[in-house]
């Protein structure tokens, strides 16, 4: 945990872990002195106990003086205190070693304080994240904020110093990083993601921890063999406890119960292995993150039934309305033209009687894909109530809204005419700045310019024209 000395024996102990094994044969009493623990260099076996630091100083047969490798230990939970290479190069007096024995018994509860004080802490610090992300759901955040809220808390709450929050994209199944904390969106980590079902055996019930999945770095790479080309960790320890770059997530899962994607995370800053209770707190910012993306997708589903017929999926009457206004705005403030098609199916009411209203449904869907097809991607297309459609089409003039006319109406006819004899439609056409100058006023005089269609039987009408 911590290290005094010079840059070989910091770089030779900092972040090593080893089983309490290690330390039970050295402190045996006949090592014991005073309650400090002197082990002279050749008493004891340290070799397979793990990383040791032994400084580099001449042989001596003084017995007074400081042997190579001896130290002087302090057992008492929750660690162990081991000195060494003293400034006088002699072994330690009593007095020296009674000192010792008071800062390790110091050094014990100051530590149990300072571990309870910073658990305390890390669970107020996990509980006010929670609380932070749990507000912006009720406040009805955009699902990136929450994520993004979600990755910043678990980063903040939980030592973690590398956070993703992945969903996994609907058509390939790869795994497409929505937040983070310690990356940035564009980092190369995230050029090659894996796909969902890559990563599903490394969530395997015997990696299951507090509801997270904890996988050894040589049981990934065997399960996922491009696991170390995908990212490599840098915060790393040595030994059993010690975060040697495993694999740690917790899965995220829609409302269904399928998986969706995963809080991937990495570098605890401690090096350390996480404990369970740890990972129960990743695994309660990973139900917040589902429940944003479910939240998220239920308001994105009401927003889309609220500007969307449901039997043909076009835009509706209310967004009809709104984008109507609004093209004419913009083609007015650059000083655009657009055209405005208006679209009513001849016999429609005849086919409902005598085939029925399914009959009915099944002609309007097919409406509503010929004028999808025979349009630009800037036009938008709209059913605005019974067998009504409009069309709006930005840029367009008195050149290139009849060619698109004849496109359209071509289309329908011949579609309505294969599947529906007898069903056909009429269309209205106005123009922008040309008939009107206003949004209201393009309509009215659209709207007049289709009847005028269907009582001549001429299927197309342009306002202002007659023709």
């Amino acid at each position: 945990a911590a290290v005094e000395g010079d840059a070989s024996a910091r770089e030779t102990l900092l972040g090593v872990t080893y089983e309490w094994d290690v330390w039970r044969g050295a402190l045996d009493e006949r090592f014991d002195r005073r309650g400090a623990y002197l082990i002279p260099e050749g008493s004891y076996d340290w070799s397979g106990q793990g990383p040791r630091y032994v400084p580099s100083r001449p042989a001596t047969e003084d017995p007074e003086l400081w042997h190579q490798g001896a130290s002087e230990h302090r057992p008492d939970l929750p660690g162990v205190v081991s000195v060494g290479e003293p400034v006088s190069g002699r072994r330690p007096t009593d007095d020296q070693l009674d000192v010792l024995v008071a800062v390790g018994a110091h050094a014990a509860l100051a530590m149990q304080s300072a571990q309870e004080a910073a658990e305390l802490a890390r669970n107020r610090r996990a509980l006010d994240e929670l609380l932070a992300v749990s507000a912006k759901l009720g406040a009805k955040e955009s699902v990136e904020e929450v994520l993004q809220a979600v990755a910043g808390g678990v980063r903040g709450a939980l030592g973690f110093t590398r956070v993703a929050v992945e969903l996994a994209d609907p058509a390939t199944g790869r795994l497409v990083p929505r937040a983070s904390s310690g990356w940035s969106l564009d980092d190369p980590v995230f050029a090659d993601r894996p796909t969902l079902d890559e990563m599903r055996p490394l969530m395997d019930a015997r990696f299951e921890v507090g509801g997270c999945y904890l996988v050894a770095p040589e049981d990934a790479s065997s399960l996922l063999p491009r696991w170390r080309s995908l990212y490599r960790s840098t915060l790393v320890g040595r030994g059993p406890h010690a975060w040697r770059g495993h694999a740690l997530m917790a899965p995220l899962h829609g409302p269904d119960g399928d998986m969706i994607g995963r809080i991937w995370v990495d570098d605890p800053d401690d090096r350390l292995l996480p404990a369970t209770e740890l990972l129960h707190s990743l695994r309660l910012f990973a139900d917040q993150a589902s429940v944003a993306i479910d939240a998220a997708a239920r308001v994105a589903e009401l927003r889309y039934l609220a500007d969307h017929d449901a039997l043909t999926g076009l835009l509706n009457r209310r967004a009809f309305v709104r984008e109507l206004a609004d093209e004419v705005d913009r083609a007015e403030r650059y000083g655009r033209s657009l055209a405005l098609m208006l679209c009513d199916l001849d016999g429609f009411k005849r086919l409902n009687d005598a085939a029925g209203h399914q009959a009915g449904d099944d002609a309007l869907r097919e409406v509503g894909k010929v004028l999808s097809s025979r349009t630009r991607a800037s036009d938008r297309v709209f059913r605005v109530g019974g067998d009504e459609f409009a069309v709006i089409l930005p840029e367009a003039d008195g050149v290139g809204a009849p060619m698109a006319m004849r496109r359209i109406s071509l289309g329908v006819q011949t579609r309505l005419a294969s599947i529906f004899p007898g069903l056909g439609a009429s269309f209205g056409v106005g123009l922008y700045p040309g008939d009107a100058t206003d949004p209201d006023e393009l309509y009215r005089r659209t709207d007049a310019a289709l009847y005028d269609a269907k009582r001549s039987g001429r299927r197309v009408v342009f306002s202002g024209t007659g023709d």
